[in-house]
Order: structure tokens, then C-alpha cells, then sequence
């Protein structure tokens, strides 16, 4: 029995020290050979940073935050307004540590002149977990352990990043991605008569359209329930992204389906310590390196806000509380008219479709203008 014993011991540490690390590790060759066909710009967080600093002196404008920047905010476009040397460093399920992180690696080595512009919500001074989305080094580990986080959050947030973990740290993401991959129907009825086509293949003519657009690094589609292409996705070779809905009323019923679930109970705001934290860190080593920031406002789509009264208590936060602190740091803060925009003006409760980018863009645009003419006339 003891023999057994120690011998299933021994085969569980067989597995965990040498074939699970090894395992890990050839996922992560796997990962980075893939990743190497996507152009930087429109890779993840990790490729971004280090492939800006290695063209910094192209850029004079640099957009900085959460998924919202990703989504929202497009150099293209708004090159009209500010120039055509922008571009967005921003991913998704980046929160205020992470931020503090980018910004913690950015500050010393930006050009002089170069303007920094940073958005923020309300969302993002809630409690909020660590996600793998840039590998942070040491320094930043300790950095984060100050703001309050616990070494197993930590640990989890950076081991995506060191291949001998990664596989194992990932397992349930990996899971939940084979659950949606099955999800998917091996067949689709495309309409005419009883013929059926394969998704991949029916898909390829518009995708392979979204694809070779002018600065589009990479493309794909997503499906409804039906199995039907309900939009496509571009991730911008200048670091945006863009969400193009293909059956809006796909994403009308999940929008009324998520607002059914907001009782419309409203809790007054308060910034959360580890989230404040970075936050004003990040003004701090701003400040302290001459940075040229203005902080931008961003909000969820309308439908979010069960009340108005619980909107204009986000809003009395944000004005009250995060644009004061702004303003005393000296920087200077911009917000558009956010009740211009619609539900329908969103692909989910707070990214931005394709409709939602055509007109945030000229109300962005000219409002980042007038304050970075206002504020740093040298700049553009």
C-alpha cells in the first residue's frame, strides 16, 4: 500500500514538474509563432508597448486606458482633428494597475512634446481583479502588493507571461474557449432551398473583404445564435479596434436582456484603494516627468443607467471627485456629450460599434483639439 502510494505521489510529480511545464512551454512557442503573423499594432498589450517605443518618435498623440480606448478611439479617423501621427496602446480588461504598470514603463522614454491622452470612467475605481494582460517585472509585482493586491492575484495576472506556467495558469480560460468553439454549428442553412455550407467556408468571402481593408492587421467574425455572422471584428494596424454589426438585433436582444437585470438600485460611488491608488500614481509620475496629459471622460451606453438619477451620480463623481483631482495635478480634462449617443450605439453595456465610432469621433475630435490648443498650442 505504501509503495502505491509513493508511487502515485512520484507520477503526480512527473506530471507537474516536468510534462505540464513542458507542455506550458510549447503552448507558448505555439502562441508567439502565431502572434508573430499579427502586425504589433494590432496585437496585445505586451507586443504594443515595446514595438511604440521602438517607432516613439513617429507619434505625436498616444491614447492610453482600458478596452473603451481600444474601441472608441481611432487614429485614422480623428487624424483630421489632431494629425495623422496617433496611435491607441490600449487593450482589453485593462484596469488601473495594469494602467499604472504601462504608464510605469512609458513616462521616462515618451518624446518631449508627445501628447498623452488617458481616458477613464466611473468603472474604473471599483474593486477590480488582476487580469494577464501585460507582464509588469518585478518591480511592478512589488508596485501592486503595495496597492493592496495579494501575492496569488499577482502571481495569476503574471504567469500568462512566464512560459513554464502558462498553460496551467490558463486551463479555465482554455476550457471556456473550447466550450464556445463547440458551441459553434458544424452546419448552416444559408437560406437557399435545403443546401447547407459549411461557417468557415460561408464566411471567407466577407471576411477575406474585412480583412484587406487599408490598415487592418487582423479580422474575425462572430456569430449569433443561429449560427449566422453577427459581426465582424478589425483590430487596427494603429492599435484600434473596430466592431461591425452584421445582425444589430442580435445585439439589440442581448442589450435588453443585460438591462433586465439592473434593478436600478443606486450605489453611491466611491473610489475603491486599488484602484485610486494607481490612479494617482499615474498623475504623480506624470507630473513628476513632465508628461503632457489630458485625462478624457468615458462613460457605459445608456442603457446601463437603469435612471437618470443614477447617471448624474456617476457623472457627480467623475466631476466632483476624479476631474478635480485632474485639475489639481495641473492637467487638463475633457468629456463630450455622452447623451448624444444611444444604446443602439454599442455593441455590448460599454464598447462601441462601428455606428457609435462615426459619431463619437467628431465630438471627441473637436474636443481634444480645442484642449490641446488650449493647453499645449505647440503641440499640433
Amino acid at each position: 500500500m505504501v509503495r502505491g502510494i509513493v508511487r502515485r505521489i512520484a507520477v503526480y510529480l512527473f506530471v507537474f514538474t516536468l510534462v505540464l511545464p513542458a507542455a506550458s512551454m510549447m503552448a507558448h512557442f505555439m502562441y508567439q509563432k502565431a502572434r508573430s503573423r499579427v502586425p504589433p499594432g494590432a496585437s496585445t498589450l505586451d507586443m504594443k508597448i515595446p514595438w511604440y517605443l521602438a517607432h516613439k518618435d513617429e507619434y505625436d498623440v498616444i491614447f492610453l486606458g482600458d478596452s473603451r480606448t481600444l474601441t472608441d478611439i481611432h487614429p485614422d479617423l480623428l487624424a483630421p482633428y489632431i494629425g495623422p501621427r496617433a496611435v491607441n496602446l490600449a487593450h482589453w480588461a485593462t484596469w488601473m494597475p495594469m494602467q499604472y504598470a504601462i504608464f510605469r514603463d512609458l513616462v521616462g522614454k515618451i518624446p518631449p512634446g508627445t501628447v498623452v491622452v488617458w481616458s477613464v470612467g466611473h468603472q474604473n475605481f471599483q474593486k477590480q481583479t488582476l487580469n494577464a494582460v501585460y507582464p509588469v517585472g518585478f518591480d511592478g509585482m512589488l508596485a501592486l502588493f503595495r496597492f493592496g493586491y495579494g501575492p496569488n492575484d499577482i502571481l495569476k495576472s503574471q504567469a500568462f507571461f512566464m512560459p513554464p506556467l502558462m498553460l496551467l495558469m490558463q486551463a479555465d480560460k482554455l476550457y471556456r474557449r473550447i466550450e464556445q468553439i463547440m458551441s459553434l454549428p458544424l452546419l448552416r442553412i444559408n437560406g437557399r432551398g435545403d443546401e447547407v455550407r459549411n461557417p468557415a467556408s460561408f464566411s471567407d468571402d466577407l471576411l477575406k473583404q474585412y480583412r484587406e481593408m487599408p490598415g487592418v492587421g487582423y479580422a474575425k467574425a462572430w456569430y449569433g445564435d443561429d449560427g449566422s455572422i453577427a459581426s465582424i471584428e478589425q483590430y487596427k494596424t494603429n492599435g484600434a479596434y473596430l466592431r461591425t454589426e452584421m445582425d444589430p438585433s442580435f445585439y439589440r436582444r442581448k442589450q435588453k436582456e443585460n438591462e433586465a437585470m439592473n434593478d436600478g438600485s443606486v450605489e453611491i460611488p466611491a473610489a475603491d484603494p486599488e484602484s485610486w491608488g494607481p490612479f494617482v500614481g499615474i498623475l504623480e509620475m506624470c507630473r513628476k516627468n513632465g508628461i503632457r496629459l489630458i485625462v478624457n471622460e468615458v462613460e457605459d451606453a445608456p442603457y446601463r443607467y437603469a435612471t437618470l438619477r443614477q447617471k448624474e451620480i456617476y457623472r457627480a463623481f467623475m466631476r466632483d471627485t476624479v476631474q478635480k483631482t485632474v485639475g489639481s495635478y495641473g492637467f487638463s480634462y475633457v468629456r463630450v456629450d455622452f447623451d448624444r449617443l444611444l444604446s443602439e450605439d454599442y455593441f455590448d453595456h460599454n464598447h462601441m460599434n462601428s455606428k457609435g465610432v462615426g459619431k463619437f469621433t467628431p465630438l471627441f475630435g473637436d474636443a481634444l483639439r480645442r484642449a490641446i490648443r488650449e493647453r499645449y498650442p505647440d503641440a499640433l
